[in-house]
């Protein structure tokens, strides 16, 4: 038995690690992307705290939002618009990771896996236009009232800012947290060195595309990811999106590459990047998504199919299905002709029930 102060140290542990990547991340994308000196340009903690908090227990939620908004209100403050606004945007990031995850678990429970196109369009009409137009116009509210900063423009930024952020990291988030929480390897054995190859494979293609001033070779980061969405496993293909955004916004904002060529300033141009991996994400997920549905039918089907074939195979013998419990949730029909008892009658029954008292010890 696990001690009690152990399963407290744990239960902190998760958060606080939560916390402290969202303060990296607030704290970087803060000092980077303000390029006009209003809002971030560039926001991906939103995401990361939305991944989190789906897998996680509802339990450690409350401590979760504390600590994340905490982390938000210090990067704001050391960082960003200083400490007038950074309790007021502390609520609205936290409110809009919030938000998101809520939402999130809405979709999933509705659509997946069985309706992959309205899955689809939940997630981009619910998370990459609903919730950062909400959470803008909070954002607007708060720093409007207290900086002189021009409304229309930051509130598109926050916008594309966000919404960018959301779709191209959130599904990462989900399938990295997804396994950590369920306690699966991220990678199967047996594809891991795809893995390596598609990750190094795209490193490579977006420092040798964003490296030179020829836009129609943009086109080619695109294709790798829709492609890579085909074979590779899940985690794989929605990391793909976030080492093009990583490395081409990098080299971006240094100057180089095809965007950088742009007669526009720096915060456009970044922009104009944004919504290219926005495109990006957009082409590639409705490929991953129903491969994704694909793999869990056939992996239903072959388990359907084994059941099956047992049943044929020892068609006079009975099979139970159990619970952890030892509660049947199924048994075969031949327990009617082997010991009179009604198949149907003992679905929820406990199967220790059914030894004699003194065949249990």
């Amino acid at each position: 038995m696990i001690p009690s102060r152990f399963l407290a140290a744990r239960s902190i542990a998760g958060p606080a690690g939560m916390a402290l990547l969202y303060f990296a991340t607030a704290a970087t994308t803060v000092h980077i992307s303000r390029f006009s000196g209003g809002v971030a340009m560039i926001w991906v903690s939103s995401a990361l705290l939305s991944g989190y908090l789906l897998t996680a227990g509802r339990r450690v939620w409350p401590l979760t939002i504390a600590l994340c908004a905490f982390a938000s209100f210090m990067a704001t403050g050391f960082f960003g618009f200083g400490w007038r606004v950074a309790a007021q945007l502390a609520l609205v990031n936290v409110g809009e990771a919030l938000m998101a995850a809520i939402m999130l678990k809405r979709i999933f429970d509705a659509y997946w896996p069985g309706d992959t196109l309205e899955w689809l369009a939940g997630y981009y009409l619910g998370i990459g236009l609903a919730v950062p137009m909400v959470s803008g116009l909070a954002a607007l509210a708060v720093t409007g009232m207290v900086l002189e900063i021009d409304p229309g423009a930051n509130f598109v930024h926050w916008m594309i800012g966000h919404a960018v952020g959301l779709l191209t990291f959130l599904p990462f988030t989900i399938s990295l947290s997804y396994a950590v929480h369920n306690g699966q390897p991220v990678l199967p054995d047996n594809r891991r060195l795809v893995a390596v190859l598609a990750v190094v494979a795209m490193t490579v293609l977006t420092a040798v595309v964003f490296s030179q001033p020829n836009r129609p070779l943009m086109l080619f980061p695109v294709l790798m990811v829709v492609a890579a969405a085909v074979w590779a496993p899940c985690v794989v293909t929605t990391f793909l999106p976030c080492v093009l955004a990583l490395i081409g916004g990098m080299l971006t904002m240094r100057g180089e590459g095809p965007v950088a060529m742009m007669h526009l300033d720096l915060g456009d141009r970044m922009q104009f990047f944004e919504i290219y991996i926005a495109v990006t994400v957009l082409f590639a997920l409705p490929v991953q998504f129903e491969q994704e549905r694909r793999r869990r039918q056939m992996r239903e089907l072959a388990e359907s199919e084994a059941r099956y074939r047992l049943l044929s195979d020892h068609v006079s013998d009975i099979i139970m299905h159990l619970d952890a419990d030892g509660v049947i949730r199924y048994v075969s029909p031949s327990i009617l002709y082997v010991s009179g008892y009604d198949p149907a009658g003992l679905v929820g029954t406990n199967v220790a029930e059914l030894i004699h008292p003194d065949h249990l010890q």
